[in-house]
């Protein structure tokens, strides 16, 4: 089975500018988009499929489980680096390494132009910590280095939907960091996301994100995506590709657009430290897992819980006090404490950094840590996993998230 993907087009409606593909396959056909303020859209690319292609190339490898001929045929001209890279070597190395992907077929024809470019130099604004590293270190850079000119803002409509109290919450978040560190601020809207995957599963996101930075490719000529790893810790996995950013961030890197993978120098611990010297992440920092983001981060979930004990273990976490509740963090060090505890057993690298950390600085966890982390361990059943988290894991590994 072919899926065509159509020739992109722009619609300039209310303000906003849209570069749409109608995307065929069988007897389907939905349309893709992507969409910014109108100010926008001369920045956006109707010459190459590349946008779209990206964002739709985890879907088909997935897809050619159940259909052993798929193929991409693309009417726009793709770009010729980007072409390359796909077929001799992301996809061949995908489909070796990831359990549920199969080889598919591209077709297209393939340009070496340049696009005209206003050379600006772009990352992601989430409020969490990768994102905020990377902004503190290339929005005034050491010598050699692209200094940052632009900030996206990515609504997906994964937060209760597009224009939900709580996407609208972290959308003012955006801005504001972008107002305090004097970069320009745009969101792009997409439905690559929900109406293609459903929801942000850990293996489309790079894909769906890098997608919509490539619509743009005649506003950025660079790209810092925010990597949650470093280096030594990148390997392949089949629930997160992440776990692979330096390869994807290669792979996806166009003529006309590059892409550099920020925070691979650095471990977490690392990057704290650094954005802890920047007074726009005490006010702005946003890590929350729990999906009513109305009101911040709240304070409980395992990300809050994680980077609260990052941010107490370098002696920084009282500058957060706008962003987290710092007295119940302390009182309650058990449920905290005991989860770093509990997840470090399992080898969890964030956690056994922390650890490690404390008994070099001579400090001993609070009381209770280990107390609690045994009381998790019997509540999870004698075990350091999240059952329900390991249960859509699972899932995910087996491909079977991706077919309803």
């Amino acid at each position: 089975m072919k899926w065509t993907i159509g020739k992109p087009e722009i619609r300039i409606a209310e303000g906003k500018a849209r570069l749409s593909a109608t995307i065929t396959y069988g007897e389907k056909c939905q349309e893709l988009y992507y969409e910014a303020d109108a100010r926008y859209a001369d920045a956006f690319v109707t010459e190459r499929s590349d946008a779209f292609l990206v964002s739709l190339l985890p879907k088909v490898l997935m897809e050619a489980r159940k259909d052993k001929d798929l193929e991409i045929v693309c009417e726009a001209p793709v770009s010729r680096s980007l072409y390359h890279q796909l077929v001799n070597q992301y996809i061949p190395i995908l489909v070796k390494e990831i359990s549920y992907y199969e080889p598919i077929r591209l077709t297209a024809e393939t340009t070496e132009e340049v696009l005209s470019s206003a050379k600006a130099v772009g990352t992601g604004i989430s409020g969490g910590v990768d994102s905020s590293y990377t902004i503190a270190k290339y929005m005034n850079p050491g010598e050699g280095s692209y200094r940052l000119t632009h900030g996206i803002f990515f609504n997906v409509g994964i937060y209760g939907g597009y224009d939900s109290a709580s996407e609208k919450h972290l959308e003012a978040e955006a801005k504001a960091i972008a107002e305090d560190t004097g970069i320009e601020y745009l969101c792009v809207k997409s439905n690559t996301c929900k109406d293609l995957y459903g929801k942000a599963h850990a293996p489309v996101v790079p894909a769906v994100f890098i997608g919509a930075v490539l619509s743009l490719q005649k506003l950025f000529s660079v790209y810092y995506y925010s990597s949650g790893l470093c280096a030594h810790e990148m390997h392949f996995d089949d629930a997160d590709a992440a776990e692979y950013d330096w390869l994807n961030v290669m792979m996806f890197s166009t003529e006309s657009t590059r892409f550099y993978s920020s925070g691979l120098e650095a471990t977490r611990l690392e990057k704290i430290r650094f954005i802890a010297e920047y007074p726009f992440t005490y006010r702005h920092l946003a890590v929350c897992l729990n999906e009513d983001q109305q009101k911040g981060n709240c304070g409980r979930c395992a990300k809050c819980t994680r980077t609260m004990s990052e941010l107490e273990t370098i002696g920084a976490l009282d500058k957060y006090r706008e962003v987290f509740d710092v007295e119940q963090f302390r009182a309650d060090p058990g449920y905290h404490w005991g989860y770093i505890v509990l997840k470090s057993w399992e080898k969890n690298v964030f956690c056994i950094e922390m650890l490690d950390e404390y008994k070099k600085q001579g400090k001993k966890l609070p009381a209770g840590a280990y107390a609690g982390a045994v009381r998790k361990w019997i509540k999870r059943g004698g075990t350091t996993k999240n059952r329900a988290r390991e249960k859509v894991e699972d899932r995910v590994k087996s491909g079977e998230v991706f077919s309803e």
